[in-house]
């Protein structure tokens, strides 16, 4: 009936068409959107998978057995920020952390605890 009507069947269109009444237009199928909370929650379970792994070697220790290491040439890597001393040893220790962190101390503090 529909070619008596001249209407084009459309393509791709997975609708029985003798299922539909007289006078029914078939609509195309929807496509599925993954809503934009699905990639935020993706993006911050990536994020929080990273911090966990990426810390997993780092071993925290005192000022002063970090200035005992370093002392002895056991660190090949220091990085100073405003609270804390991030690093890397030459080798794994016992446990087999390769990088250290400890809090970061105002040298004249140092100074002090050394007299």
């Amino acid at each position: 009936m529909s070619r008596l009507l001249g209407e084009r069947p459309a393509s791709g269109d997975a609708v029985n068409r003798s299922a539909l009444r007289p006078g029914q237009k078939s609509t195309p199928p929807q496509k599925r959107r993954i809503s934009f909370w699905y990639w935020a929650i993706i993006f911050l379970a990536l994020l929080w998978a990273q911090s966990v792994f990426s810390h997993r070697d780092t071993q925290a220790i005192t000022y002063d057995a970090f200035l005992q290491d370093l002392r002895n040439g056991h660190i090949a890597e220091v990085v100073l920020s405003d609270s804390e001393i991030r690093g890397r040893y030459v080798a794994a220790d016992r446990d087999g952390r390769k990088a250290f962190v400890t809090a970061r101390v105002d040298p004249a503090v140092a100074a002090d605890l050394w007299a």
